[in-house]
């Protein structure tokens, strides 16, 4: 089977495209053994991209513990990237669907026609706690206390495609990690969370370090780029352990997401046998 691995600042997938989506449970199965470090090729995620009847392609991840992901930023990057320098898609401008619903990716491109960098629009954040999802009183969900890991913290939970809790930091010169997988656990998240922890530099500069449900600390996260930023209320710059991404929140309420998406490698596995 033929795969390709690709990268958006440092959050890695093994992507199939050559092959029909075999159903949940198995490409459950699939992700946690091509996803291994050690005994596969290695990702934070396996992404499947095929024909969709309701847009110009259909993504579809699932982490590499196996769990199923409704969407992931950087994975969509780099899928809109594969599409085009395949030629699978030769316009710039392309339609996605994902189990998070529609979205729709843009390609920048270099004077060789190389893709450098993509932009998506990641639709509009959810604040519903019903459809985060998220248990707390009331309607409010910025900044609740949660107690997690023997400490409180002021958690701001919105979903970008995936649910999402954001912890403004001063630094993250402490065990943030267990804090992180901790609070991805904690019952106030009933399918878990991703967690965020932001440093503001800036309104237009954050800082930003995540523990991914289903994956663990990881270089980046383009989901987690976006509630990032619209929890602190603001756009511009975010820095992330692998690379910066540039997140604009629109007057419509959408939020845009650009930075770069790399073709890793191109193998063949029989891993699956």
């Amino acid at each position: 089977m033929k795969f390709e691995k690709w990268q958006g600042l440092g959050n890695n997938f093994v992507f199939l495209s050559e092959v029909e989506f075999p159903g949940d449970q198995e490409f459950s199965r699939w992700a946690k053994i091509l996803c291994n470090p050690s005994f596969g090729i290695g990702g934070d995620g396996l992404i499947w991209v095929g024909a969709s009847k309701a847009a110009d392609f259909k993504m579809v991840i699932y982490n590499s513990d196996g769990s199923a992901a409704s969407m992931c930023g950087n994975g969509l990057r780099c899928a809109v990237a594969l599409m085009y320098s395949s030629e699978r898609i030769t316009k710039k401008t392309m339609s996605i669907e994902t189990s998070a619903g529609l979205k729709s990716g843009e390609v920048h491109l270099n004077e060789e026609n190389q893709v450098v960098k993509v932009t998506i629009n990641m639709g509009k954040p959810i604040w519903e706690p019903e459809q985060i999802p998220f248990i707390c009183s009331g309607a409010n969900t910025k900044e609740v206390e949660l107690e997690a890991a023997g400490q409180k913290f002021a958690v701001t939970a919105l979903n970008t495609g995936v649910p999402h809790g954001v912890v403004f930091v001063e630094d993250f010169d402490w065990d943030w990690q267990t804090a992180g997988e901790a609070l991805m656990r904690h019952p106030a998240f009933p399918a878990m969370t991703n967690v965020d922890f932001v440093q503001v530099l800036a309104p237009d500069s954050l800082v930003m370090k995540v523990w991914e449900r289903g994956a663990g600390p990881t270089l980046a996260c383009g989901t987690g780029a976006c509630a990032s930023v619209v929890a602190a209320g603001g756009g511009g710059g975010i820095a992330l352990d692998g690379g910066v991404l540039e997140i604009f929140w629109d007057e419509q309420d959408d939020i845009w997401m650009t930075g770069a998406a790399e073709r890793v490698f191109v193998g063949i596995t029989d891993l699956l046998k």
